[in-house]
């Protein structure tokens, strides 16, 4: 006879069956509710909503209501048109902006300290063999291989500014350049006359002194005063100087300490390559100072080259006609 099934036996079954039932529906329910936190975290950030709907949705709330209280559509075709000329407007300052140096940018990144402390010891390099080949050497030469070192020095670290970059507007030329050049170069030669006859001086044209070198003095320092030292000097002091300082400082007083700084070592470069009299290093300076500040009025370079240009060549022309006349 086959094995009955006790009462224990049958009393569990059911139970089973409800327990297994219930551990389903909690596992179907954690499946939801996980489903749905994951639901949340990746979904994309709400947008804003389409206001034509809803203005729709206020204009039938307002029908149903007898018209009162209904607000106005947006007209979206008028406010995308507004945002695309703000843009275009803002794109064209920005373009405006980047025309000129003196407002930073991208053309003047690379010339900050990094540029000053290259152009610093490059000429201070220069500066230093010409020092030694003056002291130990008495040959004729001496003194003009003294100079060509000096000017390589400077040369070498305009050469490495502009292969890094180029100043935006620093190299336009405009004819009204060219009224300054003669205009002020003839007014400081003017005041270093006036200068030097408040100082005790005779007010006498100057003569070209002798040089022992072929073609002489108008080879040796004319030549040079009149086309090499007008272009090299600006460039350094008024172009590398002036504008990595200019850049490293900036607002509120980066102007006048660049103006100042470029003078002062253009000043300082003259005293210690050639003997300077009071009223000659008075005039270094004023021609210092005006060529630094047309460069940083008008951010281009060649006012200040041509200013220079004129005050050397007046001095060449008053040297000629004193040796003449003498």
């Amino acid at each position: 006879m086959p094995d009955q099934p006790t009462d224990a036996a049958t009393a569990d079954g059911p139970g089973q069956e409800s327990e297994a039932r219930t551990r389903a529906a909690t596992r179907a329910e954690f499946r939801a509710r996980f489903s749905d936190q994951m639901t949340e975290l990746v979904a994309p950030a709400p947008t804003t909503p389409d206001v034509r709907r809803v203005d729709a949705g206020v204009e039938r709330g307002g029908a149903a209501g007898g018209g009162v209280g209904s607000a106005p559509s947006l007209d979206l075709s008028s406010i995308e048109e507004g945002a695309v000329e703000q843009a275009a407007a803002a794109d064209t300052t920005e373009r405006k902006r980047r025309d000129d140096w003196r407002l930073g940018g991208r053309s003047v990144r690379k010339w900050r300290e990094s540029l000053l402390a290259i152009a610093l010891l490059s000429l201070g390099a220069g500066l230093l063999a010409g020092t030694l080949i003056d002291l130990v050497s008495d040959a004729p030469l001496a003194a003009a291989s003294a100079t060509v070192l000096v000017a390589a020095g400077m040369l070498v670290a305009v050469v490495w500014a502009f292969i890094r970059s180029r100043p935006v507007g620093l190299l336009r030329f405009r004819g009204v350049d060219l009224l300054y050049g003669i205009a002020l170069a003839l007014l400081l030669r003017l005041t270093q006359g006036w200068i030097e006859v408040a100082l005790g001086g005779t007010g006498a044209l100057p003569s070209a002194p002798a040089v022992d070198l072929p073609g002489g003095w108008w080879l040796a320092e004319a030549l040079p005063a009149v086309t090499i030292a007008p272009v090299l000097e600006e460039f350094f002091f008024r172009a590398v100087v002036l504008i990595s300082v200019y850049t490293v400082l900036r607002r509120p007083f980066g102007h006048v300490v660049a103006v100042l700084a470029s003078t002062a070592l253009f000043v300082a470069v003259h005293a210690m390559t050639m003997s300077l009299s009071v009223d000659a290093a008075v005039s270094l300076t004023l021609l210092g100072l005006v060529c630094a500040s047309l460069v940083v009025l008008t951010g281009r370079i060649w006012g200040a080259v041509l200013v220079h240009l004129g005050f050397n060549l007046t001095f060449v022309a008053l040297a000629a006609v004193g040796s003449a006349l003498g």
